[in-house]
């Protein structure tokens, strides 16, 4: 069975769906959270190995959005009716706070 690469469109998708599942958890606490298309962009690029495909994915985006998510509710930066955006500037992504 002969695989193609992956590209970047699909990797996206698959940010998409991994994400979706992240927000329905904390959604369940009130909190609504979404990922600009910039961030969703960086988390598919950081994911993406050449010869591992998309696997790398669930590693890049357990690090790069729900890691920063569970130390802000920790750090009680983030309550109930809290939103968050996910957005890239200078090469990093932040989670803003509204």
């Amino acid at each position: 069975m002969i695989f193609e690469q992956l590209g970047l469109e699909a990797i996206t998708n698959i940010v998409d769906i991994m994400f979706d599942a992240i927000k329905k958890k904390v959604e369940q606490k009130d909190i609504h959270i979404s990922l600009s298309s910039k961030a969703k962009e960086y988390v598919a690029n950081a994911g993406f190995d050449p010869v591992y495909g998309a696997r790398p994915l669930k590693r890049a985006i357990y690090e790069i959005v729900e890691d920063k998510l569970a130390d802000l509710i920790l750090e009680d930066k983030i309550q109930e009716g809290s939103k968050v955006e996910f957005d890239v500037q200078n090469d990093e992504v932040l989670a803003l706070i509204s």
